[in-house]
């Protein structure tokens, strides 16, 4: 039985190789190089087989038969695919000995692929907002939960989105004929905006407010100068009563936010004005100061300045003879220093005379006066004779400047007419430079200097600046110029500073000066140098809502020393800057806020005069009008060791024009005024100081054009 089974597996072993003997290997299917069949750039498709020395034969064509009479693809052969094609290929290896391989098929589709886009995260109206830069003609669908985008699932773009919340932003683009692009992502973090603080004045204490600039969230904070979290800080309801100096911190916070910085304020309470009390004793006047805290002390002045630490310090009652400004304030460590108070005290006295006798009064004289057509006048004394520069009223397409020199009682020596082509001229300023004129002039957007001899002959026109207005120009004492501008590019205004080389009229530098926003605007319209060669520009700003009086302080190299802002409560502007031999800087222009707590309302403007100490510090301030409609028109220093201050000014109500000169001393007392017999209407335009009389230009108002008058005003009896 054993040798029968034995048998038996030999003949099927003996079977079984003898079938495997007599069958063919198979050949390898073929291979195509790009796996991918979506492809989204031109190639070269090539097909290879594992089977050494295979033959492998291929068609692109569907309705061919596959088999060796079609194409055979050798080494070095290769398919073009080229953009917008698709492309079927079918293919089989053969090789002698072995059986064919499977026949197989490959697709393509190539297009182009659409371009990323690019998710932009910008700030408007204080939150995050998105949008997506993107091919043209394309569509963008993003989701903003970190969930991968879909035509389905995702939102298509089609305008800004604020975000509301922290987001995973993913996004694709798609075009029609077009492969989708590929996605990106962008994680935006949504940080809450920090609190601020605002401080009301509640008796002697102080009520705190936390204003939040977010919705819904929660402010968090604490007194004892702790870092506020939840667990250790207050919820801020509504305001807090601050008794003593006090250290708040603050933070805002809001679920799926990220907390605000910690914002702090060190709160110190103000002080109490003192109360001044006076007395009169004949020639005489007492002060007495009553404090209004406990523990403070009471600094004063006798001569306008403002009282600090290093003031007299109030101990007893103060006896005056002499007519003086007093100012006086409360200091306490850890407080914040009282209101000033301040009283002018006038002290007349009967055996003394005016201390100004020298001074001889106002005559005017309007016999000798001559016309000059133009819009604007600058004017420059030159000795006795000054130069007259005016726009030409002509509407043409090129304006001159109308050049003119006369006597002091206006008789004109010669006229001259300053042009370049293709400009509309306008002169901004006129300076005497040794034997030249020099004419600050600007035509739209550019500016320009020209130099003219004694004769009226132009020596030079040069452009210096673009996109400027010109304002003012002042000469160096280093033999430049610098020109006060306002930079007037609607995407970046702003009020500009320029020193520029006599010689080559090139800008050595140039200084940006408070730049302009929705916020804050900006006018410059005077420049001076002090005694130590710094440059003083003033002007006034918005910054504050009402218009204030702005003053900066560079030195020669173009560094800003200090800016001052002087604030009132309606609007208050500053058209001029002097500086006399002592280095006081005087200040004036217009105001129309209220200086008076028996001021109930301000009709119309007065005219304000400051001088400030070379800090920027308000020595004495000075209000000269009715509440009306007064304008500044002219501010001069003589030339006198007296250095007093001479002043022009107009009052415009209904069609009458009443214009005065007023003549003050250093410390702004009014030593004398005059009205000008005003029957035409006429307005003073300007002060030109002559050595032996006041030269007087005023502006007719003739029907479109304005007609200059030139006035003279002789001091004497």
């Amino acid at each position: 039985m054993k040798k029968k089974i034995i048998l038996a597996i030999i003949i099927i072993l003996i079977i079984f190789i003898a079938k495997g003997w007599g069958e063919k290997p198979k050949v390898s299917d073929p291979v195509f190089n790009y796996k991918n069949t979506k492809i989204d750039k031109e190639v070269k498709i090539k097909i290879n087989s594992k089977t050494e020395g295979a033959d492998i034969y291929y068609t692109t064509d569907p309705n061919e038969e596959l088999n060796v009479l079609c194409k055979q693809f050798k080494e070095g052969d290769s398919i073009p695919l080229e953009y917008d094609q698709e492309m079927t290929i079918r293919a089989f290896a053969i090789k002698k000995g072995f059986e064919d391989s499977n026949k197989v098929t490959k697709k393509y589709i190539s297009k182009r692929r659409v371009k990323k886009p690019k998710i932009r995260i910008i700030n408007l109206g204080g939150k995050p907002t998105l949008s997506f830069e993107r091919d043209y003609s394309s569509d963008v669908y993003y989701t903003l939960d970190g969930e991968k985008p879909t035509k389905n699932n995702a939102k298509k773009y089609k305008e800004r989105v604020k975000l509301k919340e922290t987001a995973i932003i993913k996004a694709f683009a798609v075009r029609n004929d077009y492969w989708d692009s590929e996605i990106v992502t962008k994680k935006v973090e949504m940080k809450l905006d920090n609190p601020k603080f605002k401080i009301k004045e509640n008796g002697k204490n102080n009520i705190v407010e936390l204003i939040s600039e977010n919705k819904n969230d929660e402010i968090y904070y604490t007194l004892d100068g702790k870092k506020p979290t939840k667990n250790n800080a207050k919820k801020y309801k509504d305001g807090i009563k601050i008794d003593k100096t006090t250290t708040i911190k603050a933070v805002s916070m809001k679920d799926e936010y990220i907390n605000s910085d910690i914002v702090e304020k060190n709160i110190k309470l103000k002080l109490v004005p003192p109360t001044i009390n006076i007395n009169t004793y004949g020639d005489y006047r007492r002060i007495k100061l009553i404090s209004n805290n406990k523990e403070d002390k009471i600094y004063y002045t006798l001569d306008g300045t403002v009282p600090d630490k290093e003031s007299k310090e109030y101990k007893n009652t103060i006896n005056l003879k002499e007519s003086t400004i007093f100012k006086a304030r409360a200091i306490k460590d850890n407080y914040l220093d009282s209101e000033i108070v301040s009283k002018e005290i006038n002290i007349l006295k009967t055996n003394h005379s005016s201390k100004n006798k020298s001074i001889p009064k106002l005559a005017i004289n309007l016999s000798n006066q001559n016309s000059i057509e133009g819009k604007k006048i600058i004017n420059v004394e030159n000795s006795n004779k000054v130069i007259l520069a005016a726009e030409e009223n002509q509407a043409n397409y090129s304006k001159n400047i109308n050049l003119y020199k006369t006597t002091k009682k206006g008789k004109v020596i010669w006229n001259k007419r300053v042009f370049i082509k293709n400009k509309n001229l306008i002169p901004n300023t006129l300076i005497f430079d040794k034997d030249k004129y020099i004419i600050l002039a600007s035509s739209k957007n550019e500016v320009f200097l020209i130099t003219i001899n004694k004769k009226g002959e132009v020596l030079n026109k040069s452009k210096v600046l673009t996109n400027h207005l010109g304002v003012d120009l002042i000469a160096t004492k280093d033999n430049n110029y610098y020109i006060g501008s306002i930079y007037n590019n609607s995407n970046n205004p702003h009020l500009s500073l320029s020193k520029i080389n006599s010689n080559s009229k090139k800008v050595i530098w140039q200084k940006k000066i408070n730049y302009k926003s929705k916020e804050r605007i900006d006018n410059l319209y005077d420049i001076a140098l002090d005694q130590d060669n710094n440059i003083l520009m003033v002007g006034d700003t918005n910054k504050n809502i009402d218009t204030d009086i702005y003053l900066v302080k560079l030195n020669n190299s173009g560094q800003i020393i200090y800016e001052k802002t002087i604030k009132g409560n309606k609007i208050d502007s500053a058209y001029y800057i002097k500086v006399n031999e002592k280095n006081d800087y005087f200040i004036a222009g217009e105001s129309n806020s209220i200086f008076s707590e028996n001021e109930k309302d301000q009709l119309g403007s007065n005219i304000i005069i400051l001088k400030l100490d070379s800090k920027g510090n308000i020595k004495t301030k000075k209000i000269i009008g009715n509440n009306k409609n007064n304008y500044l028109s002219s501010f001069k220093i003589t030339g006198q060791k007296t250095q007093n201050i001479i002043l022009a000014t107009n009052e415009k109500n209904d069609d009458d024009v009443k214009s005065e000169l007023y003549w003050l001393d250093n410390n702004l007392n009014i030593i004398q005024n005059k009205e000008i017999d005003n029957d035409k209407k006429e307005y003073i335009k300007d002060i030109i100081l002559v050595k032996d009389g006041l030269n007087i230009l005023s502006v007719y108002w003739k029907n479109k054009y304005n007609t200059k008058v030139f006035n003279i005003i002789q001091r004497g009896a």
